[in-house]
Parts: C-alpha cells; structure tokens; sequence
C-alpha cells in the first residue's frame, strides 16, 4: 500500500514538473531565494521520502521472504516430530506387547510342578469322608482299602 503511494507520489510530482515547467521557472526568478528554497522544499522532500519509502518496502519483503521460509521450515519439523511421536507410540506399544508376552513365559515357567504327594492327595480326594482302612502288606508297599 505504501508503496503505490510513494509511486502515485512520484508520478504525479513528475507530471507537475512538466506540465508548469514555465511558470514554477517565472516563480522561483521573480521571488527572493529564501521564498524559493521554502516552496521547492514539499517537492524534494516527497521523492526522497518516496525513495526511502521504496527501500523500506524492498526491505519488508525480503524479512516476509525470509518469516515465510522460516515457517515452511518449522512446519516441516512440526510434522517430523509428529511423525517421530507416532514411532514411539508405535514402539512402545511393541515392547508392551513383547514385554507381556516374556511375563507370560515367565509365569508359566515358574508355577510349582505338582509332587508325588499332591498327585496322591487329588487322587485320594474322592474318597475323602469315607472310611478307610491301611493294610500291610510286604515290604515291597501299602495296600489302601475302604470300607463301605
């Protein structure tokens, strides 16, 4: 916006120039100096101003060039750093998943074998509130017999 000012400025100021040539000459010679450098100053103020101003502009583009690269980039890692987010959920969710698995090998890996007693016990469990009676027999065992 400032910049077409500064151009429409300039422009117009050039126009002026030429088309009152003549009588902007008859007025700066019939006029004391002092009253001619006065009215010439809004004249040669404005193109310098619209000068700078037309930098400023050149300037002001190349800092929004420059944010706007500096805002693909963090984009650009934005996502890289979701992506890398979602590789760690994915991951963990692996090594639980493994983890689980080697905790359930473990648990099966450590219950108690069942004994010679224990088998005898379950096996003697339907019997029990029965009345019994243990014979000798040989060396070689024991012969278990109920009563009914």
């Amino acid at each position: 916006m400032r910049r077409t000012i500064a151009i429409a400025v300039i422009a117009e100021f050039c126009i002026a120039v030429l088309l009152l040539f003549n009588d902007i000459k008859d007025f700066l010679w019939t006029r004391p100096w002092w009253q001619s450098f006065l009215v010439a100053i809004p004249g040669i103020a404005a193109p310098i101003l619209a000068w700078f101003e037309l930098r400023r502009s050149g300037e002001a583009n190349e800092l929004r060039i420059k944010a706007n690269n500096h805002r693909i980039r963090a984009n650009a890692l934005q996502e890289e750093q979701n992506k890398s987010i979602q590789q760690k959920a994915d991951l963990k969710k692996e090594l639980d998943a493994e983890r689980n698995k080697q905790l359930q090998q473990i648990a099966i890996n450590t219950q108690r074998r069942i004994t010679e007693a224990e088998r005898n016990a379950q096996t003697l469990k339907k019997y029990l509130g029965q009345r019994a009676s243990v014979t000798e027999g040989s060396i070689i065992g024991v012969r278990w017999g109920h009563n009914r």
